[in-house]
């Protein structure tokens, strides 16, 4: 069993002209990055009826939110990810969880 101390939540909207199943390549892609990082607990996406989309992270500590995004910006993936985002609309959250864990 693992815990998770930190929940990371993005938003967002992609380009106009990006379709969800060209992004939903990208979101998987990302996981080529994320796997790798330590403390990395996990991820869910969502997108609102309205068109919001919603990356969330699951992170063991604050250190492992600093290392991954330390290298984030340079991964191949993340750049093919960004590139389909209204930068814009781009906000971003770091919380404590209260309590989570995973299996």
């Amino acid at each position: 069993m693992s815990y998770i101390q930190i929940i990371e939540t993005v938003t967002f909207r992609t380009r106009k002209d990006v379709s969800d199943d060209e992004f939903q390549t990208a979101i998987e892609g990302l996981e080529s990055y994320f796997s790798t990082c330590d403390g990395y607990r996990g991820r869910v996406v969502y997108k609102t009826a309205e068109g919001l989309w919603m990356d969330q992270l699951s992170w063991a500590d604050e250190a492992s939110v600093a290392a991954a995004d330390a290298g984030f910006r340079a991964h191949p993936a993340a750049a093919a990810y960004m590139s389909l985002v209204e930068r814009d609309s781009v906000t971003m959250h770091k919380t404590p969880a209260l309590f989570a864990k995973v299996a």
